[in-house]
């Protein structure tokens, strides 16, 4: 969660500045995170996302199992005692600060795994502001399936539901495609590609806890 490491995450915001400098410019730049700290840390509020805008940052992309509060709240296993923000909330203050709020719809085995449950998400996150969302299924690191992974036929399910019913907007080189649902851009995909050196592109490089970049 990089809000937890704020100070990294300034630090790694300076260093992708300082490129421009060298003619290298990321136009978009998105910050992974469960938007729980944006909220409840003032200090995050008033002075580190007005920073990281200053200094290229454009977007948060929201983590969520599903809109509804109190699934959301139990997936992440949050005690009564702590305070877990609504979604709403987390959105507000990503647009106060100036940034796009994205959201990332994660694809989890008994809560939103089929077609009603993805299409209930989208429609609900459109009426809060949400442009942007991507979906993945939950998996092992490599990309294999886990007991978190929706079926491999509801998953199919879902990709026809967009296929058949959305204007698809463009497909990606490593096979995920994005889609146009009733205004909102959808995009499915995998969440890791297995590395090819055939490949023209690398699609991720990874900084891993032990320094190693992969």
């Amino acid at each position: 969660e990089p809000t937890l490491s704020p100070e990294a995450v300034t630090k790694t915001l300076q260093e992708i500045h300082a490129l421009e400098d060298k003619g290298i410019v990321f136009p978009f730049i998105n910050m992974f995170t469960n938007g729980i700290e944006l909220v409840n840390n003032p200090r995050m509020r008033e002075y580190y996302l007005p920073l990281w805008k200053q200094l290229g940052l454009t977007a948060m992309a929201i983590s969520i199992h599903d809109v509804d509060y109190e699934t959301n709240k139990r997936i992440y296993n949050v005690k009564n005692d702590v305070n877990f923000p609504r979604l709403e909330e987390i959105i507000r203050v990503v647009k106060e600060a100036g940034l796009i709020p994205r959201v990332t719809l994660l694809l989890h085995k008994g809560y939103c795994d089929n077609v009603k449950d993805y299409a209930r998400n989208l429609d609900a996150l459109k009426e809060m502001g949400v442009h942007m969302v991507t979906s993945w299924p939950l998996c092992q690191p490599n990309g294999e399936r886990n007991e978190y992974t929706p079926s491999r036929w509801n998953l199919f399910k879902i990709r026809f539901f967009l296929w058949s019913n959305c204007e698809r907007i463009f497909n990606q080189i490593w096979g995920g495609g994005v889609y146009n649902y009733k205004g909102l851009s959808a995009r499915l995909t995998t969440y890791v590609s297995g590395h090819k050196p055939t490949n023209n592109f690398i699609r991720q490089l990874v900084l891993f806890q032990d320094g190693t970049v992969a």
